[in-house]
């Protein structure tokens, strides 16, 4: 989560430290008003970094798809649009809470199917 007034140098690092996790919110307040990742900033030049703010470069939320924060893995996948990043977005009470991209999700699906091998190896122990 980061404010669309915050400059790209101020922004670089925090983009850095939750590459792994998705697309980050954009804040405007305490609306969420965008998604950027380094994909975003990448054709930024470095000198410009300390004019620019993330709200220049950010991806606005008009046209992507939304699911419940309670939704289903297998609701979430089915709403992921097939193209690369494939991004949803998370509601709670109609307010957007998260982002999500085919990327996390299929990670997080690989670590609770690696997590159920785990706990049956364990089971398998203990018999």
């Amino acid at each position: 989560r980061i404010q669309a007034s915050t400059l790209i140098d101020d922004a670089i690092e925090r983009l850095l430290e939750g590459y792994n996790d998705g697309p980050m919110l954009v804040f405007d307040g305490d609306n969420a008003v965008g998604l950027v990742d380094l994909g975003a900033i990448r054709p930024v030049p470095r000198k410009l970094w300390r004019e620019r703010t993330v709200g220049d470069v950010m991806r606005p939320l008009e046209g992507l798809g939304r699911v419940r924060s309670s939704a289903s893995l297998a609701e979430l996948i089915e709403l992921l649009p097939p193209e690369v990043p494939g991004i949803a977005l998370i509601e709670r009470d109609g307010r957007v809470i998260g982002a999500t991209d085919r990327r996390d999700v299929v990670r997080r699906l690989q670590d609770y199917l690696a997590a159920e091998r785990i706990e049956k190896l364990r089971r398998g122990r203990k018999a």
